[in-house]
């Protein structure tokens, strides 16, 4: 914040407003203020610009995406590195292995099991690479 950028500023003010307002919606205050809980929050601030970006390029507004590509870059900034498609396949291969997974039934108990920080592997994308995994497992066996 003492860079003092104009969309740094704008970011970091709202990502603390969001941070304040999630942990008061709580009845216990600590709760809202854990990391995956502040990652989530970013995530879904980097989801709502993206979603923007889609609705200003189909409305020929370059000047706010511009703005908002900006904005996504800097929360970008404050998430952990996330795992790659090949880091999630591994560990999704481990999970498999150890709940001895064999169908689409068995999704369930591997996403249960799956211990890796959400802000570090999005569900949506681990949820996507564990439907993949157990339909080629089933391609395998016919």
């Amino acid at each position: 914040m003492r860079s003092k950028t104009q969309p740094d500023l704008n970011v970091v003010k709202g990502i603390l407003s969001d941070i304040t307002y999630a942990s008061k919606a709580t009845a216990n205050a600590k709760e809202a203020t854990t990391d995956a809980d502040i990652s989530a929050l970013v995530q879904r601030a980097i989801k709502r610009r993206q979603e923007s970006i889609t609705q200003y390029k189909a409305g020929g507004r370059t000047d706010l995406v511009e703005t908002e590509e900006k904005e996504v870059v800097v929360l970008q900034r404050y998430l952990p590195e996330q795992m790659s498609e090949e880091e999630i396949e591994l560990e999704v291969r481990r999970v498999v292995e150890v709940v001895g997974a064999k169908d689409q039934k068995d999704l369930g108990k591997v996403m249960k099991k799956w211990s890796v920080d959400g802000a570090r592997a999005p569900r949506k994308a681990v949820t996507d690479v564990v439907k993949r995994f157990n339909a080629d497992a089933i391609e395998i066996k016919i």
